[in-house]
């Protein structure tokens, strides 16, 4: 199913819309009750798709949670028109990742 990507609801289009609630929220898909207390940003790598470095704190210790994440996502204007190549990656890492064995971030 094809979405522009400001069609996503809650999907951050600048790295100022990453937050402790979106964080959670994303987390939660593969860690229930998960909870994001506080949340510092640094560099932003801008390209293709933009890299955001993290730094989480969590309500509690939750193994295999690491403090440092990276957000990799469309902020630039040039979004829409890298939509479908987000999309593919997304997918990848989603589907088809898992199923290969291969050492690829989580």
């Amino acid at each position: 199913m094809h979405h522009a990507l400001e069609e996503i609801p809650g999907l951050p289009l600048a790295p100022e819309q990453i937050t402790p609630a979106w964080l959670e929220g994303a987390l939660r898909q593969r860690h229930p009750g998960v909870r994001v207390t506080a949340l510092a940003r640094g560099e932003s790598l801008w390209g293709t798709a933009t890299k955001v470095r993290l730094v989480a704190d969590y309500a509690e210790a939750r193994a295999g949670l690491p403090r440092a994440l990276c957000v990799k996502g469309g902020f630039s204007a040039h979004r829409r028109l890298m939509a479908y190549i987000y999309q593919i990656e997304a997918r990848f890492y989603g589907e088809l990742a898992p199923q290969t064995g291969l050492r690829v971030p989580r």
